[in-house]
């Protein structure tokens, strides 16, 4: 009697066991009927031809596995291995061969132990296997047939085996480390496993009966089912399942300046399946979540600045996380210019005074002192520069989260300049003299006895001082003069002499004379520039007489006075001295003079001569008058030279 087991690939033979038979008279007779029909089987078998090939066994299991030629029984197709469906008898060489290509191409499916292999630790090893990588995924089985191998009991059957394999509920990944027990049937106690990486474990070798297995891990709910009810060689797997318990987070928002609680504080997790929740009148909120869902949760109130903590708990834990919001406090921004100019004054300093007391320098880029995350309250501004004005704000108030910008401006405190003249001819100071600040924004002063005058001016308002008076020269000086400041400014002036120039002209057409020399009273002679002039710095107060002479001139002088701080110019004309022309006319005939010969001399603007018995004539000219002198006479030609 076959039962089957259905198997991911075919059916187990259970066989039930040997059969009992009685004692009665009815049953000694039955017997002795079968054993001699046994007895006439096994003459008729013996009487039939020996088989020479395992394929001659193909139509018994237990025939193939004792035929002596090496032979076993094995199904090549799937199916009810109580039979010989599918079943064939081969050469053990040719079983070793298909179960090693097995693995790449199925061909044997189950393959029957023989006798001698049942009872062997690796015959129950592979009788409690579903499919073993010893023969690739092929069964091992019992020999449906098994009673015409012996009439006697065979051997225990192999025993059992409970394969447990945990996973997460929440994925289907395996459990490792989950405490897998199993009890039931002839165990005394539960027997407790682990599960490996791959979340199996197993329970072997098991006896008949039915059996309860549970697992359990920490920060998981257990869980349990019935196994059911083993009978022998049979492998049973339970699959099982943890769902992890969650954990509770409670979550309290403070304000960190007073320690109190905040009310409607928003509490969000970092999880998009947890919706942000406010706290109540506690400042309290609580979650419940699985390890992992939200790893921080961050805590925001209106003008407050917000706070983010890590969460920290552990499955079935609970854990409390205290967020401290800190108030947005404001921001105080006071500009310092300057009052005249307008321009920020880099090196002020403001004073805050109010709920907070501060003090710092302006930024020298935008003259602003910022004061930032200041407690609300009334407060003022003092803003102060060196050389200028302190001034303020005036009284402001400030809320939560702002930013107050306020501008205050400074009066420059002048700056004094005291500007002192001298006169370098004495080393004394001079009296008289009009001083002015340059660029003549200010108005011009007189030098006292004690030549000196005081300005007060703003910072840049000048940068120099000038002093001027009759009969000196024109001096100046730079200066700088800082805010509340004082300049000393000393200025010298020096005398004025006289400057003389003589310019020597022709007087007839009043044209310099360059080759012309001057001779001043005390000064040695001189010639004069391309100009005819001769010029005389310096010269002091007296009488001069300046005399003028040139080659081909008559000498010609003139006199002045000079007195002081004088520009004196005198020009002297110098006439030519003649020249003598003396013009003699001869006869080419007789080689002697020709008198009565007209003679005039070219251009023609003197008077024609006549030539006396001498042939001669004489003229006295200016130096370019005339350039050539003719001759005529009736009966003779003209001729010039």
């Amino acid at each position: 009697y076959q039962r089957r087991v259905r198997g991911s690939r075919g059916v187990r033979q259970t066989p039930r066991g040997p059969i009992n038979m009685s004692k009665t008279m009815a049953s000694q007779s039955i017997l002795l009927a079968f054993l001699s029909l046994a007895i006439l089987m096994t003459y008729a078998f013996c009487q039939t031809p020996v088989p020479t090939r395992c394929a001659d066994y193909s139509a018994s299991c237990a025939k193939c596995n004792m035929a002596p030629q090496n032979c076993r029984y094995v199904w090549t197709g799937e199916g009810f291995y109580n039979s010989s469906v599918n079943g064939t008898c081969l050469d053990q060489a040719v079983v070793d061969q298909l179960l090693w290509y097995n693995e790449y191409n199925l061909t044997v499916y189950a393959y029957a132990l023989k006798e001698s292999e049942v009872a062997t630790p690796k015959g129950q090893y592979l009788l409690s296997k579903r499919d073993s990588s010893q023969t690739y995924g092929a069964y091992a089985v019992l020999c449906y047939d098994r009673h015409l191998c012996y009439c006697a009991p065979p051997p225990p059957a192999p025993p059992n085996r409970v394969i447990v394999i945990i996973t997460y509920c929440i994925n289907g990944q395996p459990f490792n480390g989950a405490a897998v027990s199993l009890s039931g049937a002839n165990l005394t106690s539960s027997a407790t496993r682990n599960t490996n990486t791959t979340g199996f474990t197993e329970f072997y070798p098991l006896s008949s009966g039915s059996y309860f297995t549970s697992v359990t891990a920490a920060g998981y709910y257990p869980n349990s089912t019935a196994v059911g009810t083993l009978g022998y060689n049979t492998t049973v797997v339970v699959r099982l399942c943890l769902t992890e318990i969650p954990c509770r987070v409670n979550i309290i928002v403070y304000d960190i300046t007073t320690n109190l609680t905040l009310s409607g504080a928003l509490v969000t997790p970092n999880s998009a399946s947890l919706a942000p929740q406010t706290t109540d009148a506690n400042g309290a909120t609580s979650y419940t979540f699985l390890t992992g869902v939200a790893t921080q949760v961050t805590g925001t109130y209106p003008n407050y600045q917000s706070d983010t903590r890590a969460i920290d708990c552990s499955r079935n834990g609970t854990t409390t996380v205290r967020l401290y919001l800190r108030p947005i406090l404001s921001n105080i921004v006071i500009t310092v210019t300057d009052c005249r100019t307008g321009l920020i004054i880099p090196t002020a300093n403001v004073a805050l005074s109010g709920t907070t007391t501060l003090s710092r320098p302006v930024d020298s880029t935008s003259g602003q002192a910022a004061f930032n995350n200041v407690n609300r309250g009334p407060y003022s501004a003092l803003a102060t520069a060196a050389g200028y004005t302190s001034n303020t704000t005036g009284t402001f108030n400030l809320d939560f989260n702002q930013t107050v910008n306020r501008a205050v401006c400074l009066n420059e405190l002048p700056c004094i300049v005291t500007v002192t003249v001298y006169d370098t001819s004495t080393n004394g100071t001079l009296s008289g003299a009009q001083v002015s600040l340059l660029p003549g924004l200010l108005q011009t002063q007189d030098t006292p006895a004690n030549g000196q005058v005081s300005y007060t001016i703003l910072f840049d308002l000048a940068t120099a001082a000038q002093a001027t008076k009759i009969g000196y020269t024109t001096a100046s000086s730079t200066f700088s003069c800082s805010r509340n400041g004082t300049a000393n400014v000393i200025i010298w002036l020096s005398p004025v002499l006289n400057q003389v120039t003589i310019i020597v002209r022709d007087i007839r057409n009043d044209q310099p004379i360059p080759t012309a020399f001057v001779t001043l009273t005390g000064y040695t002679q001189r010639g004069v520039n391309a100009t005819g002039g001769v010029f005389y710095a310096s010269v002091a107060g007296g009488s001069y007489t300046a005399t003028a002479i040139a080659a081909g001139y008559s000498s010609n002088s003139t006199s002045f006075d000079v007195t002081f701080n004088q520009t004196i110019v005198r020009v002297i004309y110098l006439r030519e001295l003649p020249c003598q022309v003396t013009v003699t006319v001869y006869d080419t005939s007789t080689n002697g003079t020709l008198s009565g010969a007209q003679v005039s001399l070219l251009p023609g603007l003197l008077q024609t001569q006549d030539t006396p018995a001498n042939g001669q004539v004489s003229y006295t000219i200016l130096f370019d008058l005339a350039t050539a002198a003719q001759a005529t006479k009736i009966g003779y030609t003209t001729a010039s030279s």
